[in-house]
């Protein structure tokens, strides 16, 4: 209906999980492993939706694996296809000594028909460095997808 851009929230992919049934979802590692597995498939669907709808889309965040590390990636798609990705740089306490999920390198500036676009994911905007260097950098917006427990989040 005339949306330009669509936010997901941080650790959407997670209900990825539930694609392994009830025994693989209530099992953290398990259920980590079963989003990684299924993300090729949200990214193509996220990449057709933006290309179909003409849009831009901020996909849900969720685990990545990549050179032995465990990362919280959100990835950005247009209306030609993905544009990149942002790892979140700033663990709390739960993803670091629970999921043991480590911190992403470097910020992102997506350069759009709507201006450039950064992305701060959840707890790194209590951080207020990165979003300055994403504003000195250009970004005219800054999408923060979040994850929260509690009304104080």
């Amino acid at each position: 209906d005339g949306a330009a851009l669509l936010v997901f929230p941080e650790y959407g992919a997670m209900e990825l999980a539930s694609l392994g049934g009830a025994e693989v979802a209530a099992d953290l590692e398990a259920a980590l492993m079963e989003v990684v597995r299924h993300r090729p498939a949200m990214e193509a669907l996220f990449a057709g939706l933006a290309q179909a709808h003409e849009l831009y889309i901020l996909a849900p965040s969720g685990p990545v694996i990549e050179g032995g590390k465990r990362l919280n990636r959100a990835s950005f798609f247009g209306p030609g296809g993905r544009l990149g990705a942002q790892d979140k740089a700033i663990m709390t306490r739960f993803e670091r000594e629970e999921w043991d999920v480590a911190g992403g390198a470097g910020l992102t500036l997506f350069d759009t028909a709507l201006g450039k676009i950064g992305v701060v994911i959840c707890y790194d905007s209590e951080f207020p460095l990165l979003s300055r260097a994403l504003a000195v950098a250009g970004a005219v917006i800054l999408l923060v997808p979040s994850a929260t427990d509690t009304v104080a989040g």
